[in-house]
């Protein structure tokens, strides 16, 4: 079993690879672009991650072991997470015109479907009936977190309070227990230099 993480070199990002026992990581991804946020297809063959090695962030793939990437999104893309049963892949996009939006498409390209036209690019994830969401931050830094059915459609609010998010939620294999984390207190610090000259 391995691990995806990305790792800045010098502000250039790079995806790599470890074994859950540890040892040396491997780098899987490189290019001249920014590569990150990688994901595993459901049979463990494919990774998924965005690029913006052509100008613009878009979602990739290459297989595990390592070798050529291939160009899968056309209209952007940030986040990347194939479905349970690997029909189907979900992409989050970067803000346009004050929006992300969530799409599907084959996980092997193809024509992409606009599901959600508002979702916060890093808090979601699947599950067999449905997509865990939070929304776009409001003035206050707080985001609501809503249950998209596959069945009807629909998305439900899942909290009466909203968060103040940060960058990550998940969803156990089992579907019971959510994880997210939350920023609850940002600090800046005001330095006065004199005679800096």
């Amino acid at each position: 079993m391995s691990v995806l993480f990305c790792a800045s070199n010098n502000g250039h990002f790079e995806v790599y690879s470890i074994t859950a026992a540890g040892g040396t990581p491997r780098k899987l991804i490189g290019s001249n672009g920014q590569d990150a946020v990688a994901s595993f297809s459901q049979d463990g063959q494919w990774i998924y991650f965005t690029s913006d090695r052509t100008g613009e962030f878009q979602i990739w793939r290459i297989p595990a072991q390592g070798g050529k990437a291939l160009q899968l999104t056309r209209r952007g893309g940030r986040v990347a997470r194939e479905s349970k049963d690997g029909r189907s892949l979900y992409i989050a996009t970067l803000p346009r015109d004050g929006r992300c939006t969530l799409w599907r498409m084959s996980p092997a390209g193809g024509e992409e479907t606009q599901i959600l036209a508002s979702i916060w690019p890093f808090g979601w994830d699947l599950t067999e009936d449905g997509i865990y969401y939070e929304n776009l931050p409001g003035p206050d830094g707080m985001r609501a977190m809503y249950f998209y059915s596959f069945a009807t459609g629909k998305s439900t609010p899942m909290l009466d309070t909203p968060l103040r998010g940060g960058h990550g939620l998940a969803i156990s294999p089992d579907g019971k227990t959510l994880l997210y984390d939350e920023s609850s207190e940002i600090v800046a610090d005001t330095m006065l230099l004199d005679h800096f000259r």
